[in-house]
């Protein structure tokens, strides 16, 4: 991608600040994202639920 950008654009500073965006973008994307998202998820099944927990009856008492 680096000699792709450096060729089209003409400009090396340009090209390596492209690459490194992209670069960026695609470390978030791939890693930080998916970190959060699985964090969220085991902070949220880790928590007792409000009406009492696993083994609580699924229906609203009458």
């Amino acid at each position: 991608m680096l000699l792709l950008l450096r060729t089209a654009t003409g400009n090396p500073v340009a090209a390596w600040a492209l690459s490194a965006a992209v670069l960026l973008w695609f470390t978030t994307t791939w890693f930080v994202l998916p970190q959060i998202v699985l964090r969220r998820t085991a902070a949220r099944q880790a928590v007792p639920s409000a009406h009492g927990g696993p083994g609580a009856d699924d229906h609203p008492s009458r």
